[in-house]
């Protein structure tokens, strides 16, 4: 898994080639194992030993055009300078220290767009750590830029290319943008025009809610009248079944008596035989008295939401000219009318209201209706 991907802005799309060609790496990788070979220092001998492996994979990732944008604007020129030294003439001490050192950043880099190192990489790093105090004070200042500096390099650079294209991306985008300002403004002004046809349009809406807001009176009285209607059926089927047990209950002793499973022959022991089944029956009748009162209930309910459904009937004529009923001199014109459709719905037969209880103002309201020009 790659931590981070290079980004160059526009201008470093097109990515330096290096001039050196393979047969110079090679001639550097030699020069190395001849350094390695003649020099009588041992420090300088680990060195070119844990170089050259580090040389041979940074050179390749050089050669094949590898995104090292850090690398190439920094220090690819110098790079070259110095490989095409080394295989014109023999290496030196120096010399080894910038191949290793522009080596080290080759493979920081890799590693910092990749986010994985290999055993090269990490032979060639532990070498610097471990040895680092063997090196001259200038190689030590250099060293110090290498651990301690160059991450925050590699992040700058990132960060620079990435404002760079945001900004070469941001002047696009405004420049698409320009074009679109004339057709904003335009729909701006349509925009302005449909807001009056939504208003004008809400306000004959709301007029209309206000001027209708009975009708949906009508399907509330079926939707209830639906439910109760459900509840009887119940209450029904429930009397039905508690009816029949009362029934069958009382036959019980006999039935079982008939065949032997209970001795109804001696009075004493038969009264203690009886007195389950009568328990059981006064239960029965008990509930019998529940479902049949929930019957009654519902029946009573049933029949006043249905005269108040029927009288729904009168709900858009009164909608339509209760506006101009309620005048200063017949504002108790409705009254009885509204007071029996807003009443609430009494659960007890006896106190249901009249059939007829307010017809009579009905009758007013239709003559009203039709003394009106």
């Amino acid at each position: 898994m790659k931590l981070f991907l290079p980004i160059e802005s526009e201008h470093q799309m097109e990515r330096k080639k290096t001039r050196l060609t393979t047969r110079q790496f090679e001639d550097v990788a030699k020069q190395l194992q001849k350094f390695h070979d003649a020099s009588p220092n041992i420090f300088d001998k680990k060195l070119a030993d844990a170089t050259l492996p580090a040389f041979n994979k940074a050179s390749s990732e050089i050669s094949v055009g590898r995104e090292l944008p850090f690398f190439r604007q920094r220090y690819l020129n110098e790079f070259e300078a110095i490989c095409e030294r080394i295989a014109l003439e023999q290496m030196d001490r120096d010399q080894l220290f910038w191949i290793a050192f522009n080596t080290y950043v080759v493979l920081r880099e890799q590693i910092y767009y990749d986010g994985t190192f290999d055993k090269i990489d990490e032979g060639f790093f532990s070498f610097f750590e471990e040895n680092s105090s063997s090196f001259t004070p200038s190689e030590k200042i250099r060293l110090d830029y290498l651990r301690y500096s160059l991450q925050r390099d590699l992040l700058q650079s990132t960060v620079r290319a990435m404002r760079s294209e945001l900004a070469i991306e941001g002047k696009a985008l405004l420049d698409q943008l320009a074009p679109k300002a004339e057709t904003i403004a335009n729909w701006d002004a349509s925009i302005g025009a449909l807001e009056k046809r939504v208003n004008d349009q809400r306000k004959f809406l709301q007029q209309q809610l206000e001027t209708l807001n009975f009708v949906g009176l009508s399907k509330a009285f079926v939707d209830q009248i639906t439910r109760v209607n459900a509840y009887k059926s119940k209450q029904v089927t429930y009397l039905e079944l508690v009816g029949g047990l009362l029934v069958i209950t009382p036959l019980l002793p006999t039935i079982l008596a008939a065949s032997g499973w209970i001795d109804l022959s001696f009075f004493p022991a038969a009264i203690l035989t009886l007195a389950p089944f009568l328990v059981i029956e006064i239960i029965l009748f008990y509930f019998f008295r529940i479902f049949l009162r929930n019957y009654y209930s519902s029946a009573a309910q049933l029949l006043q939401f249905s005269l108040r459904n029927s009288l729904c009937a009168f709900v858009e004529s009164y909608s339509e000219f209760v506006g101009k009923l309620r005048t200063v001199s017949d504002q108790k014109v409705l009254d009885k009318f509204e007071s029996l459709i807003f009443s609430g719905v009494s659960p007890d037969p006896s106190n249901i209201p009249s059939h007829f209880d307010g017809m009579d103002q009905i009758t007013n309201f239709i003559r009203e209706l039709r003394g009106k020009p």
